[in-house]
């Protein structure tokens, strides 16, 4: 099988030759850009360029030498950011800021590796309906949101024998929660709903203006359409299965249609930790794919996923990153690996690669311990 053939068979439930594998088809399944750099010194690799994929996590789009020596089966195809609202990095005494085009502020202490969450437009205890329609929103036809995206995917699709991915990287519950502080956010959803919901409505718009344009134009090139929301923690749900039906899960809805209409992609779903109470739900809107299956998140079992899901959901991530790679040994890896591929992959619906980002306390052993237990058993 080829590289496409082995990803189409896996989403497809069907078992391929092997059990393909993923790394940097998006900003959540990739490397920190320290961790890109020690593999590179380690691959003997001197090309300095990197591509900054996610500012916030410091992800990167891993070079494409690392990519074929793990025999990776997808590539991603990742939108542009606005001209008008650019993402540029400016110092704040020790620190380095930027605001994204959402309005939202980051910072990163000289000691960090990420940035983290510094200023939200929203939060402010007495923010209105009206201010939040008065807000000066992102354009959806910003021209820098689309330049290249195109001819990327044409590319891979016409030169490349890999599976294709598209980065629609579309979400509610993120920019909003972003957008007006965790604290207000949650005080929202249980006291000022209607106010939630206006805001949700209208970042919901702007991805719908987005994805009119930009699907219709990918959707011959690509097999995989991509969307994130995270809405578990290490051992819950952030909020109730009742409540996410009745305020999150329309607006996904709304979305996923969207994308169900304008391509005959699979729909991919990041959603991290304890989500297994909602995946009937979002499986029943259209959620071909979820990722990062944390399995160290409580309900997260692979064996009781499979069972109960592995028929109507395809899982994509389940080696994991928060114990195992940054501490575990090789033979720990290894073992895993073969024991996750098993059962995941048995009738086919699995893509490995971490739950999340490889951080930099990951040992490159172990990483190339993950990838050649798969590829080179």
């Amino acid at each position: 099988m080829n590289h496409r053939d082995r990803l189409l068979a896996a989403i497809n439930h069907r078992e391929p030759d092997r059990v393909p594998v993923d790394l940097g088809a998006t900003a959540v399944t990739s490397l920190h850009i320290d961790t890109h750099r020690k593999l590179k010194a380690h691959f003997g690799i001197n090309d300095p360029e990197e591509t900054i994929v996610n500012r916030m996590m410091q992800t990167v789009l891993p070079h494409e030498e690392i990519l074929k020596r793990f025999d990776v089966d997808v590539r991603g195809v990742f939108m542009g950011r606005l001209d008008s609202r650019p993402e540029i990095e400016r110092p704040l005494n020790s620190s380095t800021v930027y605001t994204d085009e959402w309005g939202v502020t980051r910072i990163k202490p000289p000691t960090s590796h990420y940035y983290d969450l510094y200023e939200c437009p929203f939060d402010r205890e007495d923010l209105t309906i009206t201010d939040v329609n008065n807000y000066n929103w992102p354009d959806p036809e910003d021209p820098g949101r689309y330049r290249g995206v195109v001819e990327r995917a044409r590319e891979l699709r016409e030169k490349t024998d890999y599976g294709v991915m598209f980065v629609f990287n579309v979400n509610v519950v993120h920019v909003t929660q972003f957008m007006r502080g965790f604290y207000l956010w949650f005080e929202d959803l249980l006291l000022r709903p209607e106010l939630l919901r206006t805001m949700m409505r209208r970042v919901v718009d702007i991805h719908l203006a987005v994805g009119e344009r930009i699907l219709p134009q990918v959707a011959p090139y690509v097999d995989i359409v991509q969307v994130s929301d995270d809405m578990g923690t290490q051992d819950r749900l952030q909020f109730s299965p009742e409540i996410y039906r009745e305020i999150i899960k329309p607006f996904h809805r709304e979305i996923y249609n969207m994308i169900h209409d304008l391509t005959s992609a699979k729909l991919w779903l990041h959603s991290c930790g304890a989500i297994s109470e909602v995946l009937d739900d979002l499986i029943e809107i259209g959620v071909d794919i979820i990722n990062p299956v944390q399995v160290a998140a409580k309900g997260m079992e692979i064996e009781s996923l499979k069972e109960r899901f592995g028929d109507r959901i395809v899982f994509w991530g389940g080696i994991d990153t928060q114990k195992l790679l940054p501490q575990g040994s090789p033979e720990e890896v290894a073992e895993t690996v073969r024991r996750t591929a098993k059962i995941l992959g048995k009738g086919g619906g699995y893509v490995l690669c971490g739950t999340h980002n490889i951080q930099p306390e990951v040992p490159v052993e172990n990483i190339i311990t993950m990838y050649d237990t798969i590829i080179n058993p």
